[in-house]
């Protein structure tokens, strides 16, 4: 999933905002553009899983410190981290269709017609 790639980087994501960062002759993987959507389709969640995913997958910051800093306990941020997942790939599921190469890697995608959670998708 984008998350997990995102997590596996440990890279500030891209923004597409404006021009397209890669030269001409080189081309942006996939994964690097369907990542840039992550932002946006977490914050169509709600603000309770929101945050959290905000802080765990795209700040990369501990369960331990989410919840000193939520005034939560470890278990209740594991779970929603882990339900806000759910929900998240539910949000990007019902904006794009995914196609994947044998060992899980995105080779190609899709938008679906209609509104979605995150619509700053970059077009291609």
């Amino acid at each position: 999933m984008l998350v997990d790639w995102s997590r596996r980087t440990r890279r500030a994501l891209p923004s597409f905002d404006g021009e397209d960062p890669a030269a001409p002759s080189e081309a942006v993987p996939l994964s690097r553009v369907a990542a840039s959507w992550l932002p946006a389709a977490i914050d169509a969640l709600p603000p309770r899983y929101a945050e959290v995913l905000r802080l765990a997958d795209l700040e990369q910051v501990s369960h331990k410190e989410i919840a000193a800093r939520l005034g939560l306990s470890i278990p209740a941020v594991k779970s929603r981290v882990s339900r806000g997942r759910v929900l998240l790939r539910d949000v990007i599921d019902a904006c794009c269709v995914f196609s994947r190469d044998a060992r899980g890697g995105l080779v190609d995608f899709e938008r679906r017609d209609g509104p979605c959670g995150c619509d700053d998708h970059r077009s291609r």
